[in-house]
This record gives C-alpha cells, sequence and structure tokens, in this order.
C-alpha cells in the first residue's frame, strides 16, 4: 500500500537507504534536506505484508525519483503513483528499473545514466571562475536552453525558480566564466547536503567547444567543489560528456535509469 510520509519517517527512510545511497543520490540527499512536509517535496513509501520497507518515492517538483533496496516493491503501487503524480521525469538504479521496464515506458524516453564519483583534477592549472548569484540565474538557464539535452528535461521558467530556490537556501552553488560580460560557461552543484553533493548543470558555449577548454573549466569548477570537503557525484546527460567524466579521471558508482516524458507533437 502507497503511504504518504511525515517527518517522523525520515530516520527510518534514511536507515533503509543506508549505504545504498548512491543508488538514489537525488533522493537521499533531497530526504536530508527538506523531509518529507516541504511544499515542492512529497515523500511516499511502500511495505509488504510484514510492515517492512520495500520502496521509498521522492516527488520533487515533476520528478519522481524511486529507490527500492532489495528490488521487492510491487510494481503496481508505483503504477498508482506515476499515474497520480504524472511526472515528466523518473529516476531508478537500473536494477530496480528492471523490475518496472515493461509497464507505461511507451510514456517515456529512456536514458541509461552513469553516476561518477569526482575526485581532483591536476593535469592543468585550473582557471579561475566567478561565483555566480541569483540575479546570474536567468541567464545561465538561456544558456542552457542552447543544449538540446537540456531543452529536453526542463521548462525555463520552472528550471529558473528550482535554481534560484536552491541558491536562496544554500543547497546549490554556481560557477560561471564571463567573455565580454556573457556567461559563456556554468557548472555547479544542483543539490548539497553535506557531506554529499551532486554536480550538474555544466554547459560551455558551443562556439567555444573543440579545444579542450571545456575539459579544464569541468575539471576546475568541480576542484572547487571537493576543496571544501563535499563527497561528489556527477552524471553524463550524452556520450560526449561521458567521456569528458572518462577523460577527467572519475570513477562510475552507480547505473541509474532516467524517463524523460515523451512530448505531445
Amino acid at each position: 500500500m502507497l503511504k504518504i510520509c511525515d517527518n517522523r519517517d525520515i530516520k527510518r527512510l534514511l536507515d533503509y537507504i543506508g549505504d545504498q545511497y548512491h543508488r538514489a543520490i537525488y533522493l537521499y540527499i533531497d530526504l536530508k534536506r527538506y523531509g518529507c512536509e516541504s511544499p515542492d517535496v512529497h515523500v511516499y513509501c511502500t511495505e509488504n505484508e510484514s510492515g517492512q520497507l520495500n520502496g521509498v518515492f521522492l516527488q520533487y517538483y515533476d520528478c519522481i525519483h524511486c529507490f527500492s533496496r532489495d528490488n521487492d516493491f510491487v510494481p503496481e503501487e508505483l503504477d498508482e503513483l506515476v499515474n497520480k503524480v504524472s511526472p515528466n521525469t523518473l529516476f531508478f538504479s537500473s536494477d530496480m528499473f528492471e523490475h518496472w521496464k515493461s509497464r507505461m515506458t511507451d510514456l517515456f524516453e529512456i536514458h541509461h545514466v552513469e553516476m561518477f564519483r569526482v575526485s581532483h583534477y591536476d593535469e592543468k592549472p585550473p582557471i579561475p571562475l566567478e561565483a555566480a548569484g541569483e540575479a546570474d540565474i536567468d541567464e545561465i538557464v538561456d544558456l542552457l536552453m542552447t543544449d538540446e539535452e537540456y531543452k529536453k528535461v526542463y521548462q525555463r521558467d520552472s528550471l529558473i525558480a528550482q535554481m534560484k530556490e536552491r541558491l536562496r537556501q544554500g543547497f546549490s552553488r554556481d560557477y560561471v566564466l564571463r567573455e565580454n560580460g556573457r556567461i559563456v560557461f556554468h557548472a555547479g552543484t544542483v543539490a548539497e547536503e553535506r557531506p554529499l553533493a551532486i554536480c550538474g548543470m555544466a554547459i560551455l558555449e558551443e562556439s567555444l567547444r573543440g579545444r579542450g577548454l571545456g575539459k579544464r573549466l569541468f575539471g576546475s569548477a568541480y576542484n572547487l567543489i571537493v576543496e571544501d570537503g563535499l563527497i561528489c557525484y556527477s552524471n553524463n546527460i550524452n556520450e560526449r560528456a561521458r567521456r569528458l567524466h572518462l577523460s577527467l579521471g572519475y570513477q562510475i558508482e552507480a547505473h541509474l535509469i532516467k524517463l524523460t516524458r515523451i512530448k505531445e507533437k
């Protein structure tokens, strides 16, 4: 049975995830940060007949993050939640998705995502970057929206609202490089809750790609986060990003599945 959770459930849910947090890193950090009673976060769980947890599901805006430690969740209960919420995005560990992949997937595009552990990059000297503020978010999002991968997943206004809120709450950070006053590079964290952080929203203006600049910029931005004492993870959004992560020496720690709703034409 699908149960709506409240803050009394937090410790139990975190203990259930335990050392498997890398299989649901977004869920784990959001749960620690927001709890179960934030207006933008809704948390659900399922139990077996003995009352033991077999699934945790966290909705953040129009995305559902899914976790089942032993993959013994009941698929029909997840169906119920998806029908109720109508999310645009879902995240699973790849092994959990194997138990749900035959259901509703005609509504979603499937993306295979690798979660990398970020380490310090020392191959070349870092490039100085500027810490961005809330006033820069609109321009950062406009740069992100020039990339098809981001446009598939995000709506401009919703992403601006999310990024401003996270920055305001100290839940994320943003680093940029400007050229002639314009932001041409961005990377940062999309979620932080010590000691963990998720790096992301990385982009370099297309006209500057192919010169080796991107590798140094990404390494420089992520070094700043690692140097702040955080255990950092980052995922690839396409093959180009995958090669970049590997070239920086980052190691794969988890395989995830991301589903994005197919937009009606």
